[in-house]
Parts: structure tokens; sequence; C-alpha cells
């Protein structure tokens, strides 16, 4: 059994839950985002950068929300 194809199908798992809740959101991920999700599932990021990167996505959409005055 290969360990790094585990992980790599926990880590493809894992995005696409996170981009199907974006979605639910009604976020549209950018494309820079969904870079960073790859490399994440490629092994080349950590989930720390996904996470600030996610935080800075909905601050973004919190902050573009409040300014059109949209609910």
């Amino acid at each position: 059994m290969d360990d790094d194809n585990d992980d790599d199908e926990v880590r493809a798992n894992d995005m696409a839950r996170l981009t199907q809740l974006l979605q639910d959101r009604g976020i549209e991920a950018p494309e820079e985002f969904q870079a960073l999700q790859q490399r994440y599932v490629d092994g080349e990021a950590d989930l720390d950068e996904v996470g600030e990167a996610l935080d800075a996505l909905c601050d973004e959409e919190e902050h573009a929300e409040s300014t059109t005055g949209s609910s």
C-alpha cells in the first residue's frame, strides 16, 4: 500500500469539499486560489497556506458584500 497515494487522495478530497463549501456560499474561487489548492493536493503547499488564502478570500467576499449592500 502506498501512503503517498492515500495522502494525495485525502488532500484531493479535502479540496473538493472546500470547493463545494465555497460554491454553496456563492463564492467563486479565483484562479490563484484554485492553483494553491492544486499545489496542496500535489503536496507542494501546506494546509496553513490554504487556510490563510481562504481567510483572505472570505474577507474579500465579506468586504464586497458590505460595500454593495447585498445580504
